[in-house]
């Protein structure tokens, strides 16, 4: 059975977004059979905020965004693991503390299709910091791109300092993960 280690993360900051664009009650008593009074008696709710352009990936950045500036960090500041994650750039790093013996990772992507900027990658690899040098892993099975489940890779252990993601991106779209699990 391998042997897993259990890592601790804490949250030390929240960022929020809210989109400009309001729909207050009186919007849908103009589009449904209500009525401001019976909206808010049963929910609670006065008005709602809703994103003119893209998905919920830039809502995502937006608030990631928001973080940054609040903290004032630089993006390369923050190690990220089990978040949803937009990038459109070609790599996402895993740094450890100090090398460990990994042999299997899982993704699970985000794709906010079709209105999102996030969609699945066309391909995607992982690799491995062994010194100043980023190699690919002897894989033991076929890369696949899975929406809506999880694409698991076993390799031949590696010891590693970091690990990365290295993704072909879809040509007009960024890509993003929901999860990511290493071994």
């Amino acid at each position: 059975m391998a042997n897993t280690k259990k890592l601790n993360a804490m949250i030390t900051g929240l960022g929020m977004y809210f989109p400009e664009k309001i729909l207050d009650n009186a919007y849908f008593e103009k589009v449904v059979d209500t009525t401001d009074e019976w909206i808010r008696t049963r929910t609670g709710i006065i008005e709602r905020r809703m994103l003119e352009n893209g998905g919920t990936s830039v809502l995502a950045i937006k608030a990631a965004e928001d973080l940054l500036r609040s903290k004032n960090l630089l993006p390369e500041e923050i190690d990220f693991d089990k978040t949803v994650q937009a990038f459109s750039d070609q790599a996402n790093t895993l740094n450890f503390e100090k090398p460990e013996l990994i042999s299997k990772t899982k993704i699970y992507w985000f794709d906010d299709g079709p209105d999102g900027g996030c969609r699945l990658p066309d391909e995607w690899e992982i690799q491995y910091l062994t010194g100043n040098i980023w190699k690919p892993v002897k894989h033991k099975s076929a890369y696949k791109v899975t929406k809506n489940g999880w694409d698991s890779i076993n390799f031949v252990p590696v010891k590693a300092s970091a690990i990365k993601i290295q993704v072909k991106l879809n040509k007009d779209f960024s890509a993003g993960i929901y999860e990511w699990i290493v071994e």
